[in-house]
């Protein structure tokens, strides 16, 4: 892997840690860091950053539910 990809790759590690602690907020905030990321390096229309996109989307609807 390069450094970047990576990077990319321990961003979304961090973000199933957290959410399998869940820890929420951080999860969402590695999501975000590593859905930015993706965006820059593959383009908005790319499987894994629409995925990454999901994912981001998932995080929030859980954390609104649990308020």
């Amino acid at each position: 892997l390069g450094l970047r990809e990576a990077s990319r790759k321990e961003t979304a590690d961090f973000t199933i840690v957290y959410m399998q602690t869940g820890d929420l907020n951080k999860a969402l905030a590695y999501a975000q860091k590593a859905l930015k990321a993706l965006e820059k390096s593959l383009g908005p229309e790319h499987p894994n950053t629409r995925n990454m996109k999901e994912g981001v989307e998932m995080i929030s609807q859980r954390l609104k539910s649990e308020q």
